[in-house]
């Protein structure tokens, strides 16, 4: 039998003892259009699962990927991961973010995925409070309008849930349980608090979620850029997206965003929070705009930075750099990779923009930063040239404008 998915470049192929494994797919991606045929032409399926007598086995015909999983549950969970990204690498010129998404006063918080920071459980929460929840796990966003695009699938949270879940939270999950197994729950919350196939809805900020393990009282705090949008290119799944690209676009939808960061320990405490912060969108709510193109500022160079003997260093010749906050982004045009650079990183990428070595940039930051002492900072410098190094960000000068391998 084959099962055809609105979206898919083709169907998926499923043995007669994997059937019911389509009514479990049409049952977790609620209002997702599809339909079981019997018959398909001559041209490549998209994915093929197979019940063996251990569990299935799941092939990705497209990329060769495969999985065996030993449970309904798991072969589930696996083949909607794919089928996700199917749809949207199928022409749909959408970004996928591993990131919950929930709706407050007509806009959506997007939570990117780190980790165990309770992201699932969160969303599932969110609902039971009333917040339509438009994903928990992968959400496609239309960057270019800045809306996020949902797929209906159901909210998973982990089991247990957490100690400081309520009863009434517990009996809330309890009761809405479609599947379960000893590790997670696919929770169905009703109508009006899940978003449908194709539903759209314009992002107003992204939420970084900081979860604690001690106690702590919820609270929001602005978040740094390059923080914010670390989490969002790093949380990006596509694979065949053009890194320099991909940062732009992110760069381009938090300009229009707020951005922030939830402390909490404390389910109960988080929604609260939230819900106060989010009840409403005044009309001037972008932290974007001003943030994002403001350059971290240079250390300050002396006159001993170019005294120094040894090797000297520049950057690649195939890389781009952005600085955004107090952080800077490489990206390596070889490899279609993005690299982060925390304050440090940075600040010896602004000494390399010239050819230099190793020990003027130490003595420059030394200059900088008279109290730290010097092994500290001799071997902060060390590990982070040698980094960049082994990445190929950097490579040895020539002397003659350009770089030695």
């Amino acid at each position: 039998m084959f099962l055809y998915l609105e979206g898919l470049p083709a169907p998926i192929r499923l043995c007669e003892r994997s059937l019911p494994v389509a009514d479990a797919l049409a049952s977790v991606l609620k209002d997702w259009p599809s339909r079981l045929d019997k018959s398909h032409d001559d041209r490549p399926v998209f994915m093929e699962i197979e019940r063996a007598n251990d569990g299935f086995d799941i092939h990705r015909v497209d990329d060769g990927w495969r999985s065996r999983e030993t449970d309904d549950l798991g072969v589930v969970s696996s083949t909607i991961i794919e089928i996700i990204d199917g749809y949207v690498a199928n022409g749909t010129g959408l970004g996928l973010l591993h990131a919950g998404s929930a709706e407050f006063a007509g806009r959506l918080l997007l939570f990117p995925a780190s980790t165990l920071a309770g992201k699932s459980t969160l969303m599932t929460r969110l609902s039971a409070a009333g917040h339509k929840v438009f994903s928990d796990d992968l959400i496609p966003l239309d960057l270019a309008t800045g809306e996020a695009v949902a797929t209906g699938c159901l909210p998973r949270p982990r089991l247990p849930l957490p100690p400081t879940a309520t009863p009434e939270f517990s009996a809330f999950v309890e009761s809405h349980v479609l599947a379960r197994d000893e590790y997670c729950a696919y929770i169905d919350p009703g109508v009006g608090r899940r978003a449908g196939f194709g539903d759209r809805r314009a992002i107003g900020a992204v939420v970084l979620l900081r979860r604690s393990t001690t106690r702590v009282a919820a609270r929001i705090e602005p978040a740094p850029a390059e923080d914010v949008l670390w989490a969002l290119v790093s949380q990006d799944t596509r694979k065949d997206s053009v890194a320099a690209d991909m940062l732009e676009d992110y760069l381009r939808l938090l300009s229009g965003l707020r951005f922030c960061q939830l402390h909490y320990s404390d389910l109960e405490d988080a929604v609260r929070c939230l819900e106060a912060e989010f009840a409403g969108w005044p009309s001037e709510d972008k932290d974007g705009a001003a943030v994002l193109e403001r350059d971290a500022a240079p250390i300050a160079v002396g006159a001993r930075y170019d005294d120094e003997s040894g090797p000297r260093f520049q950057r690649a010749e195939h890389v781009d750099f952005r600085a955004v906050g107090q952080g800077g982004f490489v990206v390596d045009r070889r490899t279609n990779r993005i690299h982060h650079l925390n304050p440090t990183g940075l600040a010896i990428w602004r000494l390399l923009e010239g050819a230099a070595t190793q020990d003027s940039v130490v003595s420059v930051f030394a200059e900088a930063f008279p109290d730290t002492p010097a092994e500290t900072i001799a071997h902060d410098v060390d590990t982070s040239i040698g980094l960049l190094l082994q990445l190929e960000l950097i490579a040895v000068s020539s002397g003659e404008g350009g770089s030695e391998r």
